[in-house]
């Protein structure tokens, strides 16, 4: 029954697939941007009209950062309920140079479709929305209930979705959720992943004079780029090791479940040091060790330096001002909030108290069971489409407000993207291949289509 039903659902994602891509062509055209705000107020409400059309019940719920969380439900004949969690928000676009075509002027180029979010996470939203819409055009109805969450601040650590999840708890109950991303590797399998690291983001302000003054004063002026400097080397060092005292007290070590996950998940080393332009990784680690590292280890990353003159030729100046940002990649069961205050008592214990240290997001890291019946059913489904099976991770290595979903409402969570190895997101020139948004859109159908029927428990 769902094999011949799923057959006329895949008929009408290719007969509508021209208008699908011109859906996300219009949604990536509008620039939302939440690290200057621009256009998240007018990309909600463009989404929110799309949502209303195919019958969804659509609320805006208002954050601190003005970017509204939308909540839309669509009741359906079964008894279950799918979440989809996406953000309609982006990276900033810089550096504009570096792009082949504007980034918010969707463009296809052999076969696949270039702009700012096409990938992340515009594309996966648009698939979601065309696969119920083949379905409940199959079905004349959805075959379960379809609830939406998609934030506008995904990008700049989630800063109003915590409140969110407190204040509609009772509102938001699902028995399954679809992250937001997943991605095609080389092989054409489809990578899904259970959980998500955390995050602290941070900058990290020195300050000297009042203004840049000649260089010749570093005699006897405070020079703040190197004070920022020496701080910085009392954070990481050459072993890659984080020195922050009582950093790692909280890390949890994985599972037995969890190695047997990364035993089987495929690492073409030489396929990413080529990718990446790399001769080796860090700690020189390989095999099992490095999947490891990579997923269940946290990190510090320098993510910018500002400081002083640093453009073309020469200028001998005293810089005023140092300014670096910083994000700690955590696993469980670390608290970003604890770490931000151990970063503090650290740099005041090695000298350092005058450093401004600005908290600019904190997001915990967060984990669902692997074989859940949602992770079974999407990694059916994903085999169906795909004609392979997909790879199950127990987390990934990047960091979203999975935790809330997962951990603090108790959904049951599985990623699940459009995207593939190469779609750059977050840097120029992001993309995605045709075919895969077509396959994207299937995956999501079977989803939908099998978790209405699935008896997994």
């Amino acid at each position: 029954m769902v094999s011949l039903t799923l057959q006329k659902v895949f008929s009408v994602i290719d007969r509508d697939l021209n208008s699908s891509i011109k859906l996300l062509k219009d949604f990536v055209a509008q620039p939302s941007v939440c690290a200057t705000g621009e256009g998240v107020r007018d990309m909600a409400h463009m989404l929110g009209e799309v949502l209303k059309e195919l019958g969804f019940n659509v609320s805006y719920h208002e954050t601190p950062t003005k970017a509204p969380i939308i909540h839309a439900v669509l009741k359906g004949k079964g008894e279950k309920t799918l979440m989809f969690y996406n953000h309609y928000d982006v990276q900033p676009p810089d550096p504009l140079s570096e792009w082949e075509s504007p980034p918010f002027e969707p463009v296809v180029r052999d076969g696949k479709l270039f702009g700012r979010g096409v990938n992340d996470n515009k594309g996966n939203i648009v698939a979601r929305i065309a696969a119920l819409k083949a379905v409940t055009e199959v079905f004349g109805e959805s075959p379960l209930t379809v609830r939406f969450v998609i934030e506008g601040d995904e990008e700049c650590s989630s800063r109003g979705f915590s409140g969110f999840i407190d204040e509609c708890r009772e509102e938001l109950r699902a028995d399954g959720c679809i992250w937001e991303s997943g991605y095609v590797d080389k092989d054409g399998r489809l990578q899904m992943y259970a959980g998500m690291k955390g995050i602290l983001y941070v900058e990290l302000v020195a300050r000297g004079a009042e203004r840049d003054l000649h260089s010749s004063m570093g005699t006897i002026i405070p020079n703040p780029a190197w004070r920022l400097v020496w701080a910085l080397s009392t954070i990481k060092g050459p072993d890659e090791k984080v020195l922050i005292e009582g950093f790692y007290d909280d890390v949890a070590d994985p599972a037995p479940e969890d190695i047997r996950a990364l035993e089987e998940v495929p690492f073409d080393e030489e396929f990413l040091k080529d990718l990446t332009g790399v001769k080796e990784f860090t700690k020189k680690a390989t095999g099992l060790q490095l999947k490891i590292e990579h997923f269940f280890k946290p990190t510090a990353t320098i993510d910018g330096l500002v400081s002083g003159y640093i453009g073309e030729g020469s200028k001998t100046v005293l810089p005023s001002r140092a300014v670096a940002k910083l994000d700690f990649r955590l696993v469980p069961n670390q608290d970003p909030h604890d770490i931000f205050e151990k970063l503090r008592q650290h740099l005041a214990r090695h000298g350092f108290s005058d450093i401004e240290v600005k908290l600019l997001g904190a997001e915990h890291p967060g984990k669902s069971p692997i074989n859940s019946e949602i992770a079974e059913v999407a990694a059916k489904a994903a085999e169906r489409v795909y004609e392979k099976p997909p790879v199950l991770l127990p987390m990934t290595a990047g960091s979203g407000p999975f935790y809330h979903v997962a951990n603090k409402l108790g959904v049951p969570t599985i990623s699940a993207g459009i995207g593939y190895y190469d779609s750059k997101a977050h840097a120029p020139n992001e993309n995605i291949r045709i075919e895969d948004f077509r396959k994207g859109i299937k995956h999501m159908a079977a989803v939908i289509c099998m978790f209405a029927e699935s008896r997994v428990s």
